[in-house]
């Protein structure tokens, strides 16, 4: 008796005169730029989408934004409390828990904190967060409490509202009481960020900071973000007291001074992941040296098979705009094509009125400029530089060049540490990996690697190893298919262990997508 056909099955790739478009084929290999024009978008899109979201949030906007295509969201502690943060992860969880129950599947979402780190704010204004603010009063406050280092001459600059900085000079300092000139103008919010063209003395971890972080490995989260990261040893404290309890917390680097840039290989060589806070660093380098510094670090972080985030202002104008600029469209695609894995959203999808159309125009943005990747000799440039060590690497090398050979829709691998699945995304193949595991927070942390469609797969363990190592292959593979990236015909790149157990991946087989679901 014949099975029928499940809905997912049926021409999700095809166009009007049958051809067939699987994940962008004729784009991926176009030989020149018309061919990619006239191409259909992928299903899939390969970049992770992060957004910042703020205390007031409701359940019903995080389902919408997860139904929009959002990977992480991220909690920033410069504007709430550790009580409301805590508030807030548990509305995030019964979201995801929601939105899963809906779709039909334990859907993957990282969760991440931005701690404060050793950063200056402007304190808090009269009006709130106005538009528009008028200098009524002689002083704005600053949490700045050692002011003895600042000199006169020093430049001070305070973030403001529209991308730029505001800029000062230090003219007289006495006692707590730096009194400046205002050399540009601005409009700027409460909680602004305010840098100093000087070397400060503020602690790199507060007592607030170890308070943060002890909070993130009591409350699990998947990341956490450190602001203003310049010495390795700051990231090996954290790491410490992060302790057993947060072992799978990933630390994510931000790189925000000239000090972090200089430091960025040791950065790189003790972090989990590295964000590129551009505004920042425009504070301390002109706008065209910062350009120069993120392709250099986002080159650094492929070399080295750590994701690199591009934040902030990514889709700025949607703040207040339905619709993105060309600068941020040609921002966009040139950042994807040198090999960015995350953007993050922060003002559009905390105070901007159109945060799901800026989520939905971040990943139609993504998946428009991918197929523009020169993949092919990007994972030859790669597999240059690596001499394999272990015979995951080689096997890692082997299913992204086998999947580039034979088109292949996906590579599914199953994975207990996530290592395989960072391996293979490390090679950045052109098509999604679907990275099954058993375990919530290797799935969570799978998220801001690129390609990677993390599945956690939650069945109970078959009492034959194989069969049950079968059925969550095949678990996979009907994942791919409900996501319209896999049909039926479709070749696909299998990367498993051949024995029971973590440390043991190291077999590797092509296969064909059949057309009926052979999954109960």
């Amino acid at each position: 008796m014949d099975c029928p056909q499940l809905p997912w099955m049926i021409n999700f790739h095809s166009n009007k005169d049958g051809t067939i478009l699987n994940q962008q084929y004729d784009s991926a290999f176009a030989t020149d730029y018309v061919e990619h024009l006239y191409s259909e978008l992928p299903k899939k899109r390969l970049s992770s989408i992060i957004c910042s979201i703020g205390p007031n949030i409701t359940g019903d906007a995080l389902e919408n934004m997860l139904q929009s295509g959002m990977s992480i969201a991220v909690i920033k502690l410069a504007h709430c409390t550790l009580d409301q943060a805590r508030e807030l992860v548990l509305t995030v969880r019964k979201a995801v828990m929601n939105f899963s129950m809906k779709e039909g599947r334990v859907h993957s979402l990282g969760i991440g904190i931005d701690i404060k780190g050793p950063e200056i704010r402007v304190g808090k204004l009269k009006q709130g967060e106005p538009s528009e603010v008028e200098l009524i009063e002689d002083m704005i406050y600053v949490n700045l409490k050692d002011t003895k280092t600042v000199m006169p001459g020093d430049k001070i600059h305070i973030s403001n509202t529209n991308n730029g900085k505001i800029s000062l000079s230090a003219q007289k300092i006495v006692g707590s009481i730096i009194r400046c000139l205002i050399e540009n103008t601005g409009k700027f919010s409460e909680q602004a960020g305010v840098s100093v063209e000087t070397a400060l003395t503020i602690p790199l971890l507060s007592e607030e900071d170890k308070e943060a972080i002890e909070f993130c490995a009591q409350e699990k989260v998947s990341f956490i973000f450190i602001p203003y990261a310049e010495q390795a040893d700051t990231i090996t404290e954290i790491r410490r007291i992060l302790g057993k309890q947060g072992k799978a917390t990933m630390i994510i680097s931000k790189i925000e001074s000239t000090a972090g840039v200089y430091n960025i290989d040791n950065l790189i060589a003790v972090s989990d992941g590295i964000l590129i806070s551009r505004v920042a660093l425009a504070a301390e380098l002109t706008p065209e040296k910062v350009i120069i510094v993120q392709k250099m670090i986002t080159g650094k972080c492929i070399k080295n098979g750590v994701p690199s985030i591009l934040a902030p202002s990514v889709l700025h104008s949607m703040s207040t705009n339905s619709a993105p600029t060309n600068a941020e469209i040609a921002d966009i695609t040139s950042s994807i094509t040198d090999g960015v894995d995350c953007f993050m959203l922060s003002r559009e999808t905390t105070v901007g009125l159109h945060p799901i159309e800026a989520i939905k125009t971040l990943d139609k943005l993504c998946r428009t400029a991918e197929p523009l990747m020169f993949h092919s000799q990007m994972f030859h440039d790669l597999t240059q530089t690596v001499s394999p060590v272990e015979p995951l690497y080689a096997i890692s090398i082997s299913a992204v060049e086998a999947a580039l050979k034979c088109n292949a829709a996906a590579i599914v691998v199953t994975t207990v540490t996530g290592r395989s699945a960072k391996l293979l995304a490390r090679f950045r193949p052109r098509c999604p990996i679907i990275a099954i595991t058993r375990y919530a927070h290797i799935s969570r942390m799978l998220t801001m690697w690129r390609a990677i469609d993390p599945v956690h797969y939650i069945r109970r363990p078959e009492s034959q190893w194989c069969k049950d190592l079968e059925k969550r292959v095949q678990f996979g593979l009907t994942h791919g298919k409900k996501c319209g990236y896999i049909k039926a015909g479709d070749a696909l790149v299998i990367v498993m262990g051949s024995k029971m157990g973590t440390g043991f991946t190291n077999a590797l087989k092509i296969v064909y997508a059949s057309e009926y679901d052979t999954y109960g």
